[in-house]
């Protein structure tokens, strides 16, 4: 048994069966439309058990009726399967299948950091699962999440239940350019180039373009409209990743502004002088800033260096959205192109 840690997948292309743990909200399902979910059904185009249709519910209930069924379908078993009590039951039963079957089968718990947070114990009881009965099986077990600081300490991290048990990892990178020029085939290439500028790379935020509406509109109705998918993006990522996100929201403010030194950072920030790298290293561990130095100059030892948004969504909203966040005006006459 192999267990990977992945975010997401990109492993396994010739596995024959794949099971889906979609927990976003939260939903178990037989297709995907997390992280994951950009992705599996290039990698197993033929492959993955589709239940139809997704079955959402609480997350309280997600030991009850409907997560049964889910799994029974799977494995082509009655409807009428009764349903788990606790997710080691589940796993149980996984393992007590998949060790009657000599074919590879690849287990994808997709956003597990959504159930664990609701459920303590989860990563315990997966450890169990892994040292006592998937370890005896042919499955591939890859577990993902969009919230890098729970994967990295509670799932990699050196006191995590899961700790020792991870064979392969991979933080995913968004995505470049030319890659994103493939999501808009039939837009100009100079509105390509508006696009990632100002989307970045990030799959999830593409998929929410109007392919029928042009730059303008898009930028509008998502980033400045209040009701807007990306109109509070950035404060809601900071607030799931970090323990004091009105800080780095005052740090990364400040270097949209043109603040590109630590210590005129900490001046426009109100951080003290002496915290202020340790605000802007996560940061750059979060890949949201970068630190630029002469070509000859190490980063990591350089006192030369200029510090920059680098993720281009977060410099677009710094610079453009968060300053209208309190105004009354999304006019069309307030958008700015990248």
């Amino acid at each position: 048994m192999a267990f990977s840690f992945f975010t997401p997948v990109l492993l396994v292309h010739s596995v024959p069966r794949v099971m889906i743990f979609l927990c976003v909200g939260f939903v178990i399902m037989g297709g995907l439309f997390g992280p994951c979910g950009a992705y599996l059904p290039e990698l197993f185009p033929t492959h993955v058990r589709y239940s139809g249709t997704g079955l959402s519910y609480n997350l309280a209930a997600i030991f009850g009726g409907a997560f049964a069924p889910t799994i029974a379908e799977f494995y082509g078993q009655p409807s009428e399967t009764p349903p788990f009590a606790t997710w080691q039951q589940a796993f149980d039963y996984i393992a007590k299948r998949e060790r009657e079957s000599s074919t590879p089968m690849v287990l994808v718990f997709d956003e597990f950091p959504y159930a664990a947070l609701a459920n303590n114990s989860l990563p315990s009881v997966l450890q169990i699962a892994i040292d006592h009965d998937l370890k005896r099986t042919n499955v591939m077990l890859i577990v993902s999440g969009s919230n890098e600081g729970f994967m990295e300490s509670k799932v990699l991290g050196s006191k995590s239940p899961l700790f020792g048990r991870c064979t392969a990892q991979i933080r995913l990178q968004p995505l470049n350019y030319l890659e994103v020029a493939k999501f808009l085939p039939n837009t100009p290439p100079i509105e390509q180039v508006d696009y990632y500028a100002t989307f970045g790379g990030m799959p999830y935020y593409l998929s929410q373009l109007d392919k029928s509406a042009g730059y303008q509109s898009n930028v509008i109705n998502l980033c400045f409209d209040k009701l807007g998918t990306l109109y509070e993006e950035p404060m809601m990522l900071l607030r799931e990743e970090l323990r004091e996100p009105a800080i780095y929201f005052s740090v990364m403010q400040a270097i949209a502004n043109g603040e590109s030194t630590p210590k005129v950072i900490a001046e426009h920030s109100g951080v003290e002088h002496g915290n202020v790298n340790l605000y802007l290293q996560t940061l750059n561990n979060l890949g949201l800033v970068g630190k630029r130095v002469p070509f000859s100059e190490k980063p990591e030892r350089s006192r030369r260096g200029m510090y920059i948004i680098k993720d281009p969504f977060f410099a677009y909203w710094f610079r453009f959205v968060g300053p209208q966040h309190g105004s009354r005006g999304t006019e069309c006459g307030q958008y700015r192109s990248a």
